[in-house]
């Protein structure tokens, strides 16, 4: 509870007053979360049916500004189509939302491809001298991931987002020299700014750099 808690701390910002969003997300969402997945049947139906995954980003932090970036929560889930051998539907939602097709290849890797939406801004709905109310403006977006027995190995998105309209992750595993296996990744700007990073998977955060 203390993370779920400074997370809306961190997403309210320096707003003052009442914010119908984390009072919702902290004593709603988030406790249905907790009972629903305290039932070991719900367990089941994600790990094994669905094939629940974490594929989160790789958190950097730019030591020029202190700004933390390429960080979000992501999750997978991925069943069978029928009469499709060797393909599912797979879903990828956290900071946006894609739905395609995954393909089985060898050795229980899966090369994934989908689209949907994502989130290009947050728009202010409340009324004045009323509770702090706010919903999304949402934009185009695109993925490709590849992974090993749901473990993300890269994912390359594309999206129509004001911030990045590409951003490129490869994690430790991928490339390596010798027992040396760092993370990487790459973002562009709208204005062609690029970012790139390195992480390591002893370490916490990884770095970036404007080029």
């Amino acid at each position: 509870m203390t993370m779920h808690y400074l997370n809306e701390v961190v997403e309210n910002n320096n707003f003052s007053g009442t914010n119908v969003d984390p009072l919702v997300d902290l004593l709603l969402f988030d406790q249905l979360g907790i009972l629903l997945f305290s039932n070991d049947a719900v367990l089941n139906i994600f790990s094994e049916k669905l094939n629940m995954s974490d594929w989160s980003l790789q958190p950097s932090l730019n030591p020029s500004n202190g700004i933390l970036d390429n960080a979000a929560q992501n999750y997978m889930i991925r069943f069978p189509v029928p009469g499709m051998e060797d393909n599912y539907i797979f879903y990828h939602w956290g900071n946006n939302g894609i739905i395609g097709i995954s393909h089985l290849l060898e050795n229980n890797r899966h090369l994934s491809v989908g689209g949907g939406l994502t989130l290009k801004d947050v728009v202010e709905v409340s009324l004045p001298d009323a509770p702090r109310k706010a919903s999304t403006e949402l934009v185009w977006t695109a993925g490709i991931f590849y992974d090993v027995e749901g473990s993300l190995l890269a994912s390359l998105i594309l999206s129509g987002t004001k911030r990045y309209r590409m951003l490129l992750n490869v994690y430790p595993g991928v490339i390596s020299a010798g027992t040396f296996s760092p993370g990487l990744f790459a973002a562009m700007s709208k204005n062609n700014d690029l970012i790139v990073g390195i992480s390591l998977s002893f370490f916490p955060l990884g770095l970036l750099s404007k080029l």
